[in-house]
């Protein structure tokens, strides 16, 4: 008896000004839409029913499935290096971190004062920190990982 193979995740395809998706089996372009740059290389992961663009810091929270936008935000900071994992998307780049999910913003870290503050999706403070990883410096040396995703820049970047 025949059966249809299993599913399989859309490729998406982005530079900083156009994304696009196709059936990965097939080659079928399930839909195409313009990206608006906002300075700087497009940055990009996916994660379950999400796939996350930032260009500087702009971002879209785009549905793999319908190319639809789930969210459009602007960081405080210019996003540098993208993971994902079990439908979480991390962004981090000079001076910030921001996690985003299916619903939108989850939580991030973003300067304030003296050190760091850690804060949920509501912007309430949970914690305080002195010092954080991605304070300072360039792409050029920000890693980071989530699971199995992994962002180690190519020393020339």
């Amino acid at each position: 008896m025949y059966r249809e193979p299993p599913p399989t995740p859309p490729l998406v395809v982005t530079t900083d000004h156009l994304a696009q998706a196709f059936d990965s089996r097939t080659g079928r372009l399930l839909w195409s839409r313009a990206i608006v740059p906002d300075g700087g290389y497009a940055r990009v992961a996916a994660s379950g029913t999400i796939f996350v663009v930032a260009v500087g810091s702009k971002v879209l929270v785009i549905e793999v499935a319908t190319g639809r936008t789930l969210l459009e935000t602007k960081l405080w900071f210019s996003v540098h290096a993208a993971v994902a994992h079990d439908g979480l998307v991390a962004l981090t780049g000079e001076g910030g971190l921001a996690c985003f999910d299916e619903t939108g913003y989850v939580w991030g870290v973003r300067p304030d004062g003296e050190g760091f503050r850690v804060e949920n999706a509501r912007g309430e403070e949970t914690a305080r920190l002195d010092a954080f990883a991605a304070a300072s410096g360039g792409r050029s040396d920000l890693g980071m990982a989530l699971g199995t995703s992994v962002f180690q820049p190519d020393r020339d970047t």
